[in-house]
């Protein structure tokens, strides 16, 4: 063991700490399987920060190959484990071939460095500068993905520990290059070595946190998807539906500015189950809810609200003929084409009924009432048709 007094307690203490994350990420990827394999590779990341750490509170004057040489390999191999954990988790392409070149050359200078004092400066060069390239590749390709699903003030946050490693690293290689005479060892005891190390202990937290973190959210927001979205469809459900016309009908009384709402049955759905089976049925009503999202502005709410039946919310349109005509365009679109069920074409109509919020509606149930009215009439005059609610 070293015989450094403050350093090794400190070395193991951030090994020690290193342990309890691995704990912690083999138990996240045990809970949340869609994220298994990134939170896999940190918590490998941070065994190898460990192991590193263990090997190098071994170091004395024998200079063992592996509490030298090791280490820095261990270091080495847990940075590349951590950048594979965050292409996993923001689902990046991979960088195989950068990081392969980035451990073959670093590895391939350490084992022919080895531990020998003499060289222990060029040592320290090449194990920090592979690891401040390898964090510096991970900020840089992480932050845009961050920035565009969380925001870029999380995303902001989250590069503060990277941030932190590669300026802790650089300031080290920045060292050790102007006293190339004097080696500047982790296992020596000195205040840069110490501030590493706490600079290291810092940023683990910070990142381990701040990665557990959006794991929960992202996993949270998942959750929230499947109890606002219809299975079968992956459009809005009733319940997602009903918030978002809330929604819609609070707005429209603040600006002044009214919405249209669709109600779209499709025609004959039962005939098509008995005709087809139930499952022909289910493919009918996945297809009809694609085409209906694919016609629609990205500002407009699609939803299936029971059975065959959807609806569709046309924000910020006030004038009957122009919801008229959107929802001309979704019938066509419905019918346009048979839909392709294995090896059966099956003809799809709606009917559509179109009504718009007025300003003495007291509650939302007017406008529904108005658009099932409309709806009916439409089923009445023949269906594959659209009809619309007159004052």
């Amino acid at each position: 063991m070293t015989e450094n007094l403050i350093l090794a307690p400190l070395v193991l203490l951030v090994g020690a700490q290193f342990t309890l994350y691995v704990l912690g990420w083999l138990l996240c990827g045990l809970l949340i399987a869609d994220e298994r394999p990134a939170a896999w590779c940190w918590a490998a990341f941070m065994l190898l920060l460990a192991v590193g750490m263990v090997l190098a509170a071994q170091r004395n004057e024998t200079r063992g190959w592996w509490a030298y040489v090791g280490s820095a390999i261990s270091w080495l191999l847990s940075y590349a484990m951590l950048n594979r954990g965050l292409e996993l988790f923001l689902r990046l392409p991979g960088w195989d071939r950068v990081q392969v070149a980035i451990v073959a050359v670093t590895t391939a200078a350490l084992v022919c460095i080895g531990p020998s004092e003499a060289m222990a400066s060029w040592r320290v060069l090449f194990s920090y500068g592979g690891l401040a390239l390898f964090m510096l590749v991970s900020v840089l390709r992480a932050w845009p993905a961050f920035k565009v699903e969380f925001g870029w003030k999380l995303a902001s946050l989250l590069a503060i520990p990277g941030v932190l490693i590669v300026a802790g690293f650089s300031v080290r290689l920045a060292q050790q290059s102007q006293n190339m005479d004097r080696s500047l060892e982790m296992h020596q005891d000195s205040f840069a070595n110490i501030e590493l190390l706490l600079n290291y202990l810092i940023s683990a937290a910070l990142f381990n946190f701040s990665m557990l973190g959006m794991l929960l959210t992202r996993f949270v927001v998942r959750l929230r998807e499947l109890t606002m979205r219809d299975p079968l469809t992956a459009a809005l459900n009733r319940r997602a539906f009903d918030q978002e016309l809330q929604r819609e009908w609070r707005r429209a009384k603040r600006s002044g500015i009214g919405f249209a709402l669709l109600m779209i049955d499709v025609d004959h759905f039962k005939h098509i189950n008995d005709e087809h089976g139930h499952p022909a049925g289910d493919a009918v009503l996945a297809e009809v809810a694609r085409r209906l999202r694919q016609a629609s502005r990205d500002t407009d709410v699609v939803a299936r609200i029971g059975g065959e039946e959807f609806a569709v919310i046309l924000q910020q349109t006030t004038r009957i003929g122009k919801a008229v005509e959107a929802a001309e365009r979704l019938r066509i679109v419905i019918g346009a084409q048979p839909v392709a069920v294995g090896d059966r074409s099956i003809v799809v109509h709606a009917s559509i009924g179109v009504a718009l919020a007025r300003s003495v509606d007291v509650t939302p149930s007017g406008v529904i009432q108005r658009a099932d009215a409309a709806l009916y009439a439409a089923k009445t005059a023949g269906r594959d048709r659209v009809a619309a609610d007159t004052p």
